[in-house]
């Protein structure tokens, strides 16, 4: 069989009628498809394939509907299948079989609807970091690829992924987000339980070097919160007490009343406090 460009495709392919192209998902079976049912996020595909979704499965198999690869499902037909009938608990097969899941049965079969595993986070290492640092996940049923499941930090999406298999992920934390906020792990399965993270506040530059007391002083970075709440700058051991505007990647703070000389400037957060830089603070 081939798409609208001419190009092979084994079994079968999801076709978008709008755009008229196959898209890019192709659990790539080894011989033909002759049944699909669906199920929720769970495509049920029946025939005479040995190989479907990146795994050998005999003649039936279970297929994530986003990433088109096998679930852990196997009933293992000796016979090709042709058709199925879903109901609200149950899956039919039908076809010319006589030995499927594991038992003696001619032709007909019923199995229990398959749900896919929610994921579970056992561990993350580190538990603190600033924007783009990597963060390794362990646990079980993430997906053997990332598809279209994802990392949320807070309420913000992570978008890089330097690895992701069925147990770990390994992440970069993304920017929108600071401050104490839960990881969680979500895929067609569900959303995993929360693991705390910190994301630490990170100074890139500071618009003065030098200033007297109540000067104004631009901190740009990342992670400081959308909002001051109880975060605060700290110009040496003095905490600022005057903040004309504070966001997530700029903060706007007025020199306090400080001994003249050199200081380390911070931003401390919910989530820590951030790396220094210097400022001379002027008679």
């Amino acid at each position: 069989m081939r798409n609208h460009s001419g190009s092979p495709r084994d079994g079968q392919r999801l076709i978008s009628f709008v755009v008229q192209r196959a898209t890019t998902w192709n659990p790539d079976a080894s011989a033909r498809v002759w049944a699909l049912a669906v199920s929720g996020s769970t495509i049920y595909a029946g025939g005479y394939f040995s190989c479907i979704g990146g795994v050998a499965r005999e003649c039936i198999a279970a297929l994530d509907a986003s990433t088109g690869h096998a679930t852990s499902w196997d009933p293992d037909a000796n016979g090709p299948v042709y058709a199925f009938a879903v109901s609200d608990q149950y899956i039919y097969v039908g076809g010319d079989f006589s030995y499927i899941g594991g038992k003696d049965c001619s032709r007909l079969a019923r199995f229990d609807l398959e749900t896919l595993p929610t994921p579970t986070i056992s561990s993350i290492s580190p538990t603190s970091g600033k924007k783009d640092t990597t963060v390794t996940i362990n646990g079980e049923n993430f997906g053997d690829s990332q598809g279209s499941s994802y990392v949320k930090f807070g309420s913000v999406k992570a978008t890089s992924y330097p690895s992701w298999s069925n147990t770990q992920i390994r992440v970069k934390v993304p920017g929108g987000s600071g401050g104490k906020v839960n990881l969680t792990v979500t895929t067609s399965g569900g959303t995993s339980s929360a693991k705390s993270f910190s994301i630490l506040p990170s100074i890139s530059t500071v618009s003065l070097t030098s200033g007297k007391k109540d000067t104004t002083v631009t901190i740009s970075g990342s992670a400081f919160g959308t909002s001051r709440g109880s975060s605060y700058v700290k110009f040496g051991s003095v905490k600022a007490t005057s903040y004309p505007s504070w966001s997530n990647t700029q903060i706007k703070v007025k020199v306090p009343s400080i001994s003249p000389g050199k200081v380390k400037v911070t931003a401390t957060t919910s989530g820590g406090t951030s790396n220094y830089k210097y400022f001379t603070v002027l008679n």
